[in-house]
């Protein structure tokens, strides 16, 4: 079945529509996601005050794998400091000596940062909840 060059036409803009659409929602999905990640750190202070610590007294390292050998040296040197160390992880084990640790046991990245994504929400909202009740 042939198609009139006018039908041809109309589907041909419709499905660049669709394909601008999707890029920018991609697009947009990614900058939230970083967005996020930056969001994260208006947490540190609130860990801090639950733990009796101050902000600099506080190492938090995100690695998708969690095998990198700069975040495991980063972690490993905060840790000899006395300082709290909190990791979020991939399917790798942590480094050693690191406090608090959510390890996320996939081999997808997307899976492992949707995870570290939905942790510290939780962790934001838990913290929003501890300041409101202003008795812990």
């Amino acid at each position: 079945m042939d198609i009139a060059p006018a039908q041809a036409a109309a589907r041909a803009a419709a499905d660049r529509r669709n394909q601008r659409n999707a890029v920018l929602a991609g697009f947009l999905g990614w900058t939230l996601d970083a967005f996020d990640f930056f969001v994260l750190v208006f947490v540190v202070p609130a860990v801090a005050a639950d733990f009796g610590r101050t902000i600099p007294d506080i190492a938090l390292a995100i690695s998708p794998g969690g095998d990198d050998p700069r975040v495991t040296a980063a972690l490993t040197a905060a840790a000899d400091a006395g300082l709290l160390t909190v990791a979020l992880v991939g399917p790798t084990r942590a480094p050693d000596g690191v406090d608090h640790v959510v390890a996320v046991a996939s081999d997808d990245p997307r899976i492992v940062r949707e995870a570290h994504v939905t942790a510290y929400h939780v962790l934001w909202e838990l913290v929003h909840v501890f300041l409101e009740a202003r008795v812990v």
